[in-house]
């Protein structure tokens, strides 16, 4: 026989899980856990997440692109990945956009890391100094 307690930590156990089932952009219909009548579901969710962090880790700035087009491209990478459920600090994704840049902004890269605090500069604020970097580069090509 299941004790009081037990039975009142069940109880707020379910009702915390069917909480979290509720929130914006979750599906009432489907289980919160893998079983094996909604495995089919659960794979596709999986292999989406996995397809998409692979995405972001693989992504690459190209040498003709402008920080404009990248940050688009990167902003939808992320974005995707969001709905999937995986959410980057803003410190992480200042990081992971010092790493995406071609060659060409190495030096960039370098006086960013040198001169501001990466644990606290916002990623719209880098786009705004890598844009301001590059309308200055082509002043002088």
């Amino acid at each position: 026989m299941v004790s009081a307690k037990k039975a009142n930590a069940l109880s707020k156990l379910c009702r915390k899980a069917k909480d979290q089932s509720m929130e914006e952009g979750s599906a009432t219909t489907r289980s919160l856990l893998l079983k094996s009548d909604n495995y089919s579901y659960w794979k596709n969710q999986m292999r989406s997440f996995l397809k998409q962090e692979a995405r972001v880790e693989a992504f690459k700035m190209k040498e003709n692109e402008s920080i404009n087009e990248t940050y688009s491209k990167f902003t939808l990478i992320i974005n995707r990945v969001k709905i999937l459920g995986k959410v980057y600090p803003e410190n992480e994704m200042v990081r992971k956009v010092l790493r995406y840049l071609s060659k060409r902004w190495e030096a960039k890269v370098t006086a960013i890391q040198e001169a501001k605090n990466l644990n606290v500069l916002e990623l719209e604020e880098l786009v705004e100094c890598l844009m301001t970097h590059e309308i200055t580069m082509k002043i002088y090509d």
